[in-house]
Protein backbone atom coordinates (compact mmCIF):
# COMPACT_ATOMS: atom_id res chain seq x y z
CA UNK A 1 0.00 0.00 0.00
CA UNK A 2 1.33 3.16 -0.53
CA UNK A 3 0.93 6.25 2.00
CA UNK A 4 -0.17 9.40 0.07
CA UNK A 5 1.73 12.58 0.56
CA UNK A 6 -0.39 15.26 0.32
CA UNK A 7 -0.41 17.67 3.46
CA UNK A 8 -4.56 16.57 3.53
CA UNK A 9 -3.40 13.09 2.95
CA UNK A 10 -4.74 10.68 6.28
CA UNK A 11 -1.29 10.27 7.26
CA UNK A 12 0.07 13.74 7.48
CA UNK A 13 -3.52 14.43 9.26
CA UNK A 14 -2.85 11.80 12.06
CA UNK A 15 1.11 12.34 12.08
CA UNK A 16 -0.33 16.29 12.81
CA UNK A 17 -2.47 15.11 15.63
CA UNK A 18 -0.29 12.97 17.41
CA UNK A 19 2.18 15.81 17.17
CA UNK A 20 -0.16 17.88 18.65
CA UNK A 21 -0.87 15.92 21.40
CA UNK A 22 2.88 15.51 22.54
CA UNK A 23 2.33 12.18 21.94
CA UNK A 24 6.48 11.85 21.56
CA UNK A 25 7.33 13.33 25.11
CA UNK A 26 4.84 11.46 26.84
CA UNK A 27 6.08 8.02 25.00
CA UNK A 28 9.38 8.84 25.97
CA UNK A 29 8.61 9.63 29.68
CA UNK A 30 7.75 5.93 29.77
CA UNK A 31 10.91 5.12 29.78
CA UNK A 32 11.29 6.43 33.61
CA UNK A 33 12.54 3.48 35.54
CA UNK A 34 9.45 3.87 37.58
CA UNK A 35 7.86 1.87 34.62
CA UNK A 36 7.65 -1.70 34.73
CA UNK A 37 10.09 -2.68 31.89
CA UNK A 38 6.97 -4.12 29.94
CA UNK A 39 5.40 -0.49 29.76
CA UNK A 40 9.32 0.73 28.66
CA UNK A 41 9.59 -1.53 26.27
CA UNK A 42 6.08 -1.08 24.40
CA UNK A 43 6.71 2.80 24.27
CA UNK A 44 10.15 1.82 22.64
CA UNK A 45 8.23 -0.47 19.99
CA UNK A 46 5.58 2.25 19.39
CA UNK A 47 8.46 5.17 18.82
CA UNK A 48 10.40 2.69 16.70
CA UNK A 49 7.09 2.09 14.62
CA UNK A 50 6.69 5.65 14.12
CA UNK A 51 10.58 5.72 13.18
CA UNK A 52 10.02 3.11 10.57
CA UNK A 53 7.26 4.68 8.43
CA UNK A 54 8.63 8.13 9.14
CA UNK A 55 12.17 6.92 7.24
CA UNK A 56 13.12 8.48 3.97
CA UNK A 57 11.15 8.03 1.06
CA UNK A 58 13.66 7.09 -0.72
CA UNK A 59 14.49 4.51 1.08
CA UNK A 60 11.05 2.41 1.06
CA UNK A 61 8.98 4.40 -1.47
CA UNK A 62 5.79 2.32 -0.87
CA UNK A 63 5.67 1.68 3.00
CA UNK A 64 6.15 5.34 4.45
CA UNK A 65 5.46 8.76 4.66
CA UNK A 66 8.45 10.22 4.91
CA UNK A 67 10.02 12.59 7.21
CA UNK A 68 8.16 14.32 9.64
CA UNK A 69 7.02 16.79 12.55
CA UNK A 70 7.22 13.71 14.73
CA UNK A 71 10.84 12.43 13.89
CA UNK A 72 11.93 16.02 14.08
CA UNK A 73 10.76 16.47 17.23
CA UNK A 74 12.25 12.90 18.87
CA UNK A 75 15.75 14.33 18.31
CA UNK A 76 14.91 17.76 19.19
CA UNK A 77 17.22 19.12 22.28
CA UNK A 78 14.88 18.25 24.82
CA UNK A 79 13.50 14.71 24.02
CA UNK A 80 17.06 13.73 23.26
CA UNK A 81 18.02 15.13 26.84
CA UNK A 82 15.27 13.29 28.49
CA UNK A 83 16.11 10.07 26.30
CA UNK A 84 19.90 10.04 27.81
CA UNK A 85 18.50 10.87 31.06
CA UNK A 86 16.98 7.33 31.36
CA UNK A 87 19.30 5.54 29.47
CA UNK A 88 22.33 6.70 31.57
CA UNK A 89 20.35 4.70 34.70
CA UNK A 90 21.10 1.61 32.85
CA UNK A 91 19.19 -1.50 32.88
CA UNK A 92 15.75 -1.71 30.44
CA UNK A 93 16.00 1.97 29.50
CA UNK A 94 19.17 1.88 28.08
CA UNK A 95 18.73 -1.12 26.41
CA UNK A 96 15.02 0.42 24.98
CA UNK A 97 16.53 3.61 24.42
CA UNK A 98 19.60 2.48 22.04
CA UNK A 99 17.51 0.51 20.11
CA UNK A 100 15.12 3.77 19.58
CA UNK A 101 18.34 5.81 18.50
CA UNK A 102 19.72 2.87 16.30
CA UNK A 103 16.20 2.58 14.55
CA UNK A 104 16.56 6.46 13.83
CA UNK A 105 19.69 6.70 12.78
CA UNK A 106 19.72 4.00 10.35
CA UNK A 107 15.92 5.02 8.72
CA UNK A 108 16.87 9.08 8.54
CA UNK A 109 20.74 8.36 6.80
CA UNK A 110 20.70 11.23 4.61
CA UNK A 111 23.23 9.58 2.58
CA UNK A 112 20.72 7.07 1.20
CA UNK A 113 18.61 10.32 -0.21
CA UNK A 114 19.48 10.73 -4.05
CA UNK A 115 18.16 14.37 -3.35
CA UNK A 116 20.51 15.91 -0.88
CA UNK A 117 22.72 17.94 -1.99
CA UNK A 118 21.63 17.79 -5.88
CA UNK A 119 20.11 21.20 -5.22
CA UNK A 120 22.53 23.64 -3.06
CA UNK A 121 20.11 26.36 -3.79
CA UNK A 122 16.85 24.62 -2.20
CA UNK A 123 14.13 25.84 -0.25
CA UNK A 124 14.17 23.64 2.76
CA UNK A 125 11.29 21.46 3.34
CA UNK A 126 9.16 18.66 5.45
CA UNK A 127 10.33 16.44 2.76
CA UNK A 128 13.97 17.42 3.51
CA UNK A 129 15.78 13.96 5.79
CA UNK A 130 15.80 15.38 9.91
CA UNK A 131 18.93 16.67 10.81
CA UNK A 132 21.14 14.30 13.23
CA UNK A 133 23.60 16.79 14.75
CA UNK A 134 21.45 17.64 17.75
CA UNK A 135 21.35 14.26 18.78
CA UNK A 136 24.91 13.30 17.91
CA UNK A 137 26.08 16.23 19.96
CA UNK A 138 24.31 15.61 22.66
CA UNK A 139 25.65 12.10 23.48
CA UNK A 140 28.97 13.32 22.38
CA UNK A 141 29.01 15.87 25.32
CA UNK A 142 28.06 12.44 27.32
CA UNK A 143 30.72 9.73 26.15
CA UNK A 144 32.22 10.30 29.85
CA UNK A 145 28.94 8.94 31.41
CA UNK A 146 28.51 6.38 29.53
CA UNK A 147 32.00 5.24 29.69
CA UNK A 148 31.12 4.70 33.33
CA UNK A 149 28.55 2.19 32.53
CA UNK A 150 31.75 0.31 30.14
CA UNK A 151 34.02 0.87 33.09
CA UNK A 152 32.21 0.74 36.50
CA UNK A 153 29.14 -1.57 35.54
CA UNK A 154 27.51 -3.81 38.25
CA UNK A 155 29.25 -6.47 36.20
CA UNK A 156 32.67 -5.44 36.46
CA UNK A 157 32.04 -5.69 40.55
CA UNK A 158 30.79 -9.42 39.84
CA UNK A 159 33.56 -12.13 38.77
CA UNK A 160 32.48 -15.33 37.14
CA UNK A 161 34.54 -18.39 38.36
CA UNK A 162 36.51 -20.39 35.36
CA UNK A 163 38.23 -23.95 34.99
CA UNK A 164 41.65 -22.27 35.70
CA UNK A 165 40.78 -20.84 38.86
CA UNK A 166 40.64 -17.25 38.35
CA UNK A 167 37.59 -14.85 38.32
CA UNK A 168 36.45 -13.71 34.70
CA UNK A 169 35.14 -10.64 34.63
CA UNK A 170 31.70 -10.42 32.54
CA UNK A 171 30.37 -8.38 29.87
CA UNK A 172 26.91 -7.20 31.08
CA UNK A 173 24.01 -6.32 28.97
CA UNK A 174 24.50 -2.76 29.95
CA UNK A 175 28.05 -2.55 28.73
CA UNK A 176 26.86 -4.51 25.26
CA UNK A 177 24.07 -2.24 24.86
CA UNK A 178 26.28 0.85 25.73
CA UNK A 179 29.11 -0.39 23.01
CA UNK A 180 26.63 -0.71 20.58
CA UNK A 181 25.44 2.94 20.89
CA UNK A 182 29.00 4.15 20.67
CA UNK A 183 29.22 2.08 17.16
CA UNK A 184 25.98 3.74 15.81
CA UNK A 185 27.07 7.21 16.87
CA UNK A 186 30.06 6.69 15.11
CA UNK A 187 28.73 5.36 11.75
CA UNK A 188 25.91 8.25 12.30
CA UNK A 189 28.75 10.98 12.43
CA UNK A 190 30.04 10.03 9.13
CA UNK A 191 26.99 11.12 7.09
CA UNK A 192 27.42 13.83 4.27
CA UNK A 193 24.57 15.93 5.47
CA UNK A 194 26.45 16.45 9.62
CA UNK A 195 29.69 17.11 7.99
CA UNK A 196 28.83 19.81 5.77
CA UNK A 197 28.90 23.67 6.47
CA UNK A 198 25.69 25.17 7.28
CA UNK A 199 23.45 22.12 7.41
CA UNK A 200 21.68 22.46 10.84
Amino acid sequence: MSWPRTPNSPANVVQQWLYARDIIPTLLSCLDPKHSWLVQTAAGDFIKAIITISANASQNEQQCIGPNELTRQLVSKPCVEQLVGYMLGGGNPLTVGVGIVIEVIRKNNSDYDPDVGAESNAVPSSRDPIYLGTLLRHFADNVPNFMSLIMDGPSRKEGLASTFGEKLEPLGFDRFKTCELMAELLHCSNMGLLNEVGSE
